[in-house]
């Protein structure tokens, strides 16, 4: 106690001393501390309570712990070490780190550690470690059999949930072109997937009516594919919203039913993949509707018919030239199914045979290769193949795939391709082999002709199972005494079921027309999973020119047809891919800079990507009847599908003056008529129209062929051309094509102002131009800006420059320009055919009467194309897709 007093003492003399007094301790909590008053006030501490003192400091500790441990600043253990203990190899040895340290420094390893090489090129080429990688890679995206192959040698594109093949790396249109033209070009479209319904045939169709419209053309009841001998064509609508709601188009086949009753059919519906889950929900719902609709007795047999999903079961190869009947002749070799049951037959009769005792060593695989024996032991089974015979046979004798029947249906069984495989590869010769033909009889293709094994399921999974693999063929051909030569395997030889399907090609041969009759006419060949690369790897080597989905669009355009499901605007899969691409050229239109891109502002496009076709027939409507079009009752727009008008309108555009002097002299129904203002009862009479409202909010497929330059593009706009036009081109006169007058910028001067308050980059912060980007960001949205000379972080921003005139109350999209637009191009090229551009499009039903009637006393309409960077018209003939 007195050595206490005594600091104390000392302390008060030093602060009388005038030394600087020392800062007491502020004491919160009392009870901590037991303190005593010594001489002259001074606090004297008895004791400390230890475990409330520790309480209430323990953030105080836990701080102090912190930087304890971080004492080094941000560095690894071994770093913080002093100088005279760090070793060389201290990162990744930690035995060189003092031992109390090693489980620091072996945690820090652990995190920071480099995933580290991996193994080498010759263990993962190895063919397990290969294909476990595919495997892993096809988790994702779905891959087709042939993908390995398509993926060394094309472009892959990811669509609709699997890698398709989109174009060769080599430079390939020109000898696309000539393949299909003059030889045989192939694609895999095992994209498509099929559908089978199965149950009584007049329930299925009473079902798949609420799907489809007599006006578009023919039904699943049409007469003509309803015996299994032709393949049938026709678009789906969701259930009774016809001509509203399209799915797309869809191929159907039923089974044939020579040696079967009516009461049990086959139905198979083949549908693109992206409206695949589409069409199986809504072929699911029309029989779930008809079953609560019937009454309770025959609600049992509604039941019966069953929707199965093929997805992954079968494969699609397409040929398309004139020479596929000789690629395939080659190809496929019919698997003598009459010798091997004679020989059967002989065998039991002679059951002292040694052949007898070998087949009875035969393993269960043999076996089940063997399907044959029991399916074409049925009556009449060997008249089929003797049918199916003949019928190639006369397929070998053909010019081109044309002269067969359209869509008729070839059903064969052949041997495995490997074992016919030529030493190299080569070209078949197009020179028929026998006595030429124009065309096939229908009385040719019978149900006996159309059948096959491949409608069996059990089939399907024998053959896939049963396969003799790459490695059990290369080892059998070693044992072969001739290197070389041809494997034999007898009855052990994989007999494979196929159809084979004609696809008809350009309808017919006219003075407008650059290609011939039949252009992209071919085949579709199915055939089990499983076979494809087989195949594949057969039709190759004999010359089949091998294209993608960019070749095949090319080649519907060549021959006008539409392309799926791009060309399809109004189902929900073609509008997915329409704004797909419009994304696409907006974002590459983007990454330019200012002075490398077009001011779309100037050249009157008010929306280059995006495609306006609701607004296109409200726009219409209001410009001819003053009036709005409601689009809310049903839809927004579809397109016309109706075979009579779509006939009588494209007759009416093709020749014109023709058809409007035979409808004057022979006048057919009164409609109703139309509002006053329109102009168009008479030619709504013509076309069998009754009113407006049926065709007001309606598109048509059109094509579009220029007459002199020019390649239409994706959005170029297809205008009417006013009087002083088409008398311009009647005269011929050197530059007869108009061109569009350049647009005002209303907001270039804002522009200006913004680029020279921006120059002086030192006088403001970042913070100030991401404001400023802001503020222009949002006042460009209800505005066009001009992209030149303008800054690229300002650009950027302003990303929805495009929108600025759609966005406008009194905009008006058909009298946004000169010359008044009807409709725009969604695909076109260059075509090696006719020696110009041509292209598809959509235009509305309203600006085509419109277009007959400007020009009711012309041989043909005439219309006017542009493209979205041009101001320059050009002048080209237009007719309709039917």
């Amino acid at each position: 106690m007195g050595k206490r007093k005594n600091i104390a003492n000392n302390n008060v003399s030093d602060n009388a001393a005038g030394s600087v007094p020392q800062k007491r301790v502020r004491i919160e909590n009392q009870t901590e501390l037991d303190e005593d008053e010594g001489v002259n006030g001074a606090v004297t501490i008895n004791a400390i309570k230890v475990k409330a003192f520790a309480e209430n400091r323990a953030l105080e500790i836990q701080a102090l712990s912190e930087v304890v441990k971080n004492v080094g600043g941000n560095h690894m253990a071994f770093q913080k070490l002093p100088r005279h203990m760090r070793r060389r190899a201290m990162s990744y040895n930690f035995k060189r780190v003092p031992r109390r340290l090693h489980s620091v420094v072996r945690a820090e390893i652990e995190k920071t550690k480099s995933p580290g090489k991996g193994p080498s090129r010759k263990h993962r080429r190895r063919p397990k470690n290969l294909l476990s990688e595919y495997e892993r890679r096809k988790r994702r995206v779905e891959w087709l059999e042939t993908h390995i192959w398509h993926a060394k040698r094309f472009k892959m594109l990811e669509r609709w949930g699997c890698k398709l093949a989109h174009h060769p790396n080599d430079k390939s249109g020109r000898a696309c072109y000539r393949a299909v033209r003059h030889h045989c070009a192939m694609q895999d479209v095992s994209f498509e997937h099929y559908i089978q319904i199965k149950g009584e045939r007049q329930q299925i169709l009473n079902g798949l009516t609420h799907l489809t419209s007599q006006k578009t053309g023919l039904t699943f009841a049409a007469k003509l594919t309803s015996h299994g001998t032709r393949e049938g064509t026709l678009t789906l609508y969701s259930y009774d919203s016809y001509p509203y709601k399209a799915i797309g188009s869809v191929k159907f086949l039923w089974q044939p039913c020579f040696n079967q009753d009516d009461q049990d059919s086959t139905l198979w519906i083949c549908c693109h993949r992206s409206s695949y889950e589409l069409v199986l929900s809504e072929v699911k719902k029309c029989f779930e509707t008809t079953s609560r609709a019937l009454h309770s007795e025959e609600r049992i047999e509604t039941s019966n018919v069953m929707v199965t999903p093929l997805k992954g079961e079968l494969v699609k190869i397409r040929l398309i030239g004139p020479a596929s009947n000789m690629v395939l002749s080659e190809t496929l070799k019919l698997y003598d199914v009459a010798g091997f049951l004679e020989k059967d037959d002989a065998r039991l009769q002679c059951p002292n045979d040694e052949s007898l005792e070998a087949g009875v060593e035969e393993d269960d695989s043999d076996y089940k290769r063997q399907w044959w024996k029991g399916y074409y032991k049925k009556e009449n089974a060997l008249n089929v193949i003797s049918d199916q015979s003949q019928v190639l046979e006369q397929l070998i004798k053909c010019h081109s795939p044309g002269e067969a029947p359209n869509n008729c249906v070839i059903g064969l069984t052949v041997r495995d391709p490997r074992l016919l495989l030529p030493p190299k590869r080569t070209k078949v010769s197009v020179v028929n082999r026998g006595n030429l033909t124009t065309s096939l009889p229908n009385e040719l293709f019978t149900e006996s002709v159309a059948s096959s094994a491949l409608w069996d399921a059990t089939v399907r999974n024998l053959v896939k199972t049963t396969k003799i693999s790459e490695h059990k063929l290369n080892e059998m051909r070693s044992h072969n005494q001739i290197p070389g030569s041809t494997l034999d395997l007898g009855e052990m030889e994989s007999a494979i079921p196929v159809i084979l399907i004609q696809r008809p090609g350009a309808a017919s041969m006219n003075h407008q027309s650059s290609v011939p009759s039949g252009f992209s006419s071919g085949w579709d060949l199915i055939l089990p999973a499983g076979w494809a690369m087989a195949f594949w790897i057969a039709l190759v080597y004999r010359g089949a020119r091998v294209g993608g989905l960019q070749e095949a669009r090319n080649i519907d355009l060549l021959a006008k047809k539409l392309s799926t499901p791009w060309d399809y605007p109004d189902t929900s899969s073609g509008q997915d891919e329409l704004l797909g691409q419009s994304k696409e050229l907006e974002l590459k239109y983007n990454r330019r800079p200012p002075a490398k891109r077009p001011n779309y502002v100037k050249l009157g496009i008010p929306s280059p990507f995006y495609f306006q076709f609701e607004k296109l027939v409200g726009d219409w409507y209001q410009h001819l009847y003053s009036s709005c079009l409601d689009l809310s009752d049903k839809g927004k727009y579809f397109v016309l599908r109706d075979k009579k008008i779509l006939n009588l309108l494209n007759s009416a555009l093709t020749q014109t003056k023709k058809f409007l002097e035979e409808k004057r002299k022979t006048p057919k129904g009164m409609g109703k008529a139309v509002p006053s203002g329109g102009g168009h009862s008479s030619l709504l009479k013509a076309i069998a129209v009754d009113s407006t409202d049926q065709i007001a909010s309606a598109l048509v497929a059109v094509h579009v062929k220029l007459i002199k330059r020019g390649v239409p593009t994706m959005n170029s706009h297809i205008c009417l051309p006013n009087a002083s036009d088409l008398s311009m081109l009647v005269k011929k006169c050197n530059n007869p094509e108009p061109v569009e007058k350049k647009h005002p910028d209303p907001f270039r001067k804002q522009r200006k102002e913004m680029k020279k308050k921006k120059g002086n980059k030192k006088l403001k912060s970042k913070e100030e131009i991401n404001s400023q980007n802001s503020i222009t960001q949002s006042s460009h949205c209800s505005v066009s800006s001009e992209p030149e000379g303008q800054n690229k972080k300002v650009e950027g921003a302003d990303v929805t420059s495009y929108k600025s005139h759609s966005t406008l109350s009194n905009y008006n999209l058909v009298d946004c320009t000169t010359r008044q637009i009807a409709g725009f191009v969604t695909y076109g090229a260059y075509s090696l055919a006719a020696g110009h551009g041509m292209g598809i499009g959509f235009c509305s039903v309203l600006a085509l009467l419109q277009l007959i009637e400007d020009q009711q006393n012309c041989q043909s309409c005439t219309i006017l194309s542009r493209r979205p960077s041009s101001l320059q018209y050009r002048f080209g003939s237009i007719s309709l897709i039917v």
